[in-house]
């Protein structure tokens, strides 16, 4: 049988079996709302918070940084982080924490 381009060649091939791993990551968010003490007014435009992971109880890194403005009600979301990671061949939990940018 002759084939006239590519396109149909391929369409007669024998189907090929595919693998995949699909791994199911549980996710957390992290919401962050800015609060002034003692009934002290805003004083500036925005506040940056930032985001570290603690894997296993090691050392705070840095995740992600956030601006957070009297627009958006100095609210932000840090969504769908994972809740452990892999580390030394074994899996360990995470632990976030939040710290406004000075």
């Amino acid at each position: 049988m002759a084939y006239e381009n590519d396109t149909m060649a391929e369409a007669e091939k024998e189907p090929q079996t595919k693998y995949y791993t699909i791994t199911n990551t549980q996710l957390t968010d992290v919401q962050v709302t800015k609060e002034w003490q003692g009934g002290a007014t805003q004083p500036t435009e925005k506040v940056e918070a930032e985001l570290y992971k603690s894997v296993g109880g090691g050392q705070p890194t840095l995740v992600k940084t956030e601006e957070l403005t009297a627009a958006g009600g100095w609210k932000k979301v840090f969504a769908d982080l994972p809740v452990t990671e892999e580390a030394g061949g074994q899996t360990k939990p995470i632990v976030y924490s939040v710290k406004e940018k000075e």
